[in-house]
């Protein structure tokens, strides 16, 4: 059995997806509450100075992560055999 099949097998979403619902929940709640400090810090950022910086809020597009699970393991399945 192939290693990528134990988070199917467990019903366990990628460690990135995971991070992302995280960092999306995180978001939601720093948006919710302007009167924050890390408020501005969040929306009111200057650009990177470095394109090899990638803060947080770069990607502000709310994932569903378990429509994107599915599709990973949809698309895993097919690709390799048991």
């Amino acid at each position: 059995m192939k290693v990528s099949w134990l988070l199917v097998l467990s019903n366990v979403a990628q460690l990135s997806l995971r991070r992302k619902a995280a960092s999306d929940k995180m978001l939601q709640i720093i948006e919710a509450l302007p009167n924050w400090t890390v408020y501005a810090d969040v929306f009111e950022h200057p650009p990177s100075q470095l394109a090899s910086q990638r803060p947080i809020w770069s990607d502000m597009t709310y994932v569903d992560t378990t429509v994107q699970w599915r599709e990973d393991w949809q698309l895993l399945s097919s690709a390799t055999p048991l």
